[in-house]
């Protein structure tokens, strides 16, 4: 039913023509199935779904309607399919199915998702009517903050993912809210956003490479406004270092900073930075026309820094010119400047701000870059005489001298030659040699189990590994689900839940113990299955005592 690499993120009990089935989004498109169907009898891609209409909240059906791009060359009209969502959460589930959708086309079209406008011509609002309000494919259509928050966790954390594909898609064990309630799933999550804070701190945002364009706002009669925000004003600075200098020497002395701004939007300066040409209709400004006259030098002139005999190799083009030997007779006219004096200005200054890029920290890898030293804590001694004597005090104390290692040699001779061997006499105990041999051994013991243990390790298929570390984390997730509706407020039907689950559990132990054999499955989940036991007899206790006194509010 699935192609490689496709997994399910959502489904749903629905009927499609008074036929009951499945609605399942994938990774990669929307199918509908027949119970007991085994593959899709509906599957629409998310790049052929046109729109998507939903009934209205308060009509008597839940409905989504999915209007798709025909892919019968000899049918060109549109196909349309109406699901109505028939379980017991119908309209959280279709707005869940709605958000979703949304959320793959928005991706897959590269739209960011707009806002929609306050105000709304009379033409284009639409009126009240029993028919099914469209929500387009490209447009959002209220989606949640919170579903975009757990769809990005689902996608960074693959255990997790396993996770909730096992216990709320396949098995249903576990509800959506359930799920995210664990405190096992809330750990992840904060785990997850502290290190993505610490990412978003520690990558410094570099200067934007975006030009200034500015844009008109809103226009009164013949008046056009310009807002001008700090970051405007900076940017503009940074590409137009006249305009620096200018109001470095006008303001606040000569002009105040909002007549200063206005001269600029009404200059020669601004008009041809924006349009790449003098206006003609434009006064002139002796301010900004000198500015606009250093900008002019500026780019026509060599810039100081440059240094022809000392260019990095892998930006000189000169290095490699033997290898594109140019050939035919007549010269490339093509590039000549100055042909169009209108284009001038522009040109240059689409250089000049092409030189700003730092083209050394450009063609720097940081994979490449020898790691840094890790940072050590240097030992600080306030008084370096006095360590040196008491690391060598030790020492001096254990040296003889020449008339003392005389002594003890002789002494050592004397005894030597005064020994006599006598076997029968025992050198230790016999309860300390049994107490070490003994040690010994139990060492020896566990140093062979452990290795054992890793050999049995690495013969276990991938595939079995696999299976038994998802079934460790589904039953502890299970577990903890059940105490927490044991313990200490007794919720009887989400208990009696987790302990069908449980036993569901036990039956997958047993096949994963026939699988490998049962000595190194029995090793592995063993304490698994030992807690699923416990947790079952505490269930049938409950249920015990609930039957023994009915009337007990617990």
């Amino acid at each position: 039913m699935l192609d490689p690499n496709e997994q399910i993120v959502l489904k749903a009990a629905v009927s499609y023509k008074k036929n009951k089935g499945t609605l399942t989004v994938t990774s990669k498109r929307v199918g509908w199935a027949a119970i007991g169907a085994k593959a899709f009898s509906i599957s629409v891609p998310f790049a052929n779904i046109k729109a998507q209409m939903q009934s209205l909240p308060n009509a008597a059906k839940v409905m989504l309607k999915l209007t798709t791009t025909s892919t019968d060359s000899n049918s060109p009209a549109d196909n349309n399919y109406t699901f109505e969502f028939s379980g017991p959460k119908a309209l959280q589930e279709r707005d869940a199915f709605k958000d979703l959708i949304t959320q793959n086309l928005t991706r897959i079209r590269g739209s960011s998702p707009s806002t929609p406008s306050n105000t709304a011509s009379p033409a284009t609002t639409p009126a009240p009517s029993p028919l099914p309000a469209p929500v387009l494919g490209g447009l959002p259509g209220g989606l949640s903050s919170e579903i975009q928050a757990r769809l990005s966790l689902l996608s960074k954390n693959k255990e997790l993912q396993s996770l909730h594909q096992e216990l709320v898609m396949t098995t249903k064990t576990v509800t959506e809210a359930e799920f995210w309630e664990s405190p096992y799933v809330k750990r992840i999550r904060q785990q997850q956003l502290k290190k993505d804070q610490a990412v978003a701190e520690g990558q410094q945002k570099g200067r934007s490479s975006q030009m200034v364009n500015l844009l008109p706002g809103t226009q009164e009669g013949a008046d056009v406004k310009y807002t001008l925000t700090s970051q405007n004003i900076h940017d503009i600075f940074a590409q137009y270092p006249s305009v620096k200098r200018g109001y470095d020497v006008n303001v606040p002395d000569k002009l105040s900073e909002e007549q200063f701004w206005k001269r600029f939007l009404a200059s020669q300066f601004f008009h041809r930075s924006r349009a790449g040409i003098r206006a003609t209709t434009v006064p002139k400004d002796d301010l900004f026309d000198k500015c606009m006259a250093e900008e002019d030098e500026e780019n026509t002139s060599v810039p100081k820094s440059l240094n022809a005999t000392n260019i990095h190799r892998l930006i000189d083009l000169a290095s490699t010119e033997e290898d594109h030997v140019h050939g035919g007779n007549s010269p490339d006219l093509t590039m000549v400047p100055g042909r169009t004096a209108q284009s001038l200005p522009l040109i240059r200054r689409f250089n000049r701000h092409a030189m700003q890029n730092k083209i050394e920290n450009e063609i720097l890898i940081e994979d490449l870059e020898a790691p840094e030293p890790p940072n050590k804590i240097v030992l600080d001694i306030q008084d370096t005489r006095r360590y040196f004597e008491s690391q060598s005090g030790g020492a001096a104390a254990n040296v003889l001298e020449s008339k003392d290692s005389m002594e003890v040699l002789k002494d050592f001779a004397q005894k030597a030659m005064e020994w006599q061997p006598d076997i029968t006499q025992r050198l230790i105990g016999k309860t300390p040699a049994e107490r070490v041999m003994h040690e010994l051994t139990g060492v020896i013991r566990k140093k062979l189990t452990r290795a054992r243990a890793k050999e049995s390790d690495a013969k276990l298929p991938v595939s079995i590994q696999h299976k038994l570390t998802a079934y460790q984390s589904a039953t502890n997730e299970i577990l903890r689900h059940f105490w927490a509706s044991a313990e200490p407020n007794y919720r009887a039907d989400k208990n009696a839940r987790m302990v069908e689950a449980l036993r569901k559990q036990q039956e997958k132990a047993r096949e994963l113990l026939a699988l490998a054999g049962p000595e190194d499955n029995e090793r592995m989940i063993g304490p698994v299955t030992r807690a699923v036991d416990k947790a079952l007899a505490e269930g049938r206790k409950k249920v015990l005592q609930k039957k023994i006194a009915p009337g007990v509010a617990r």
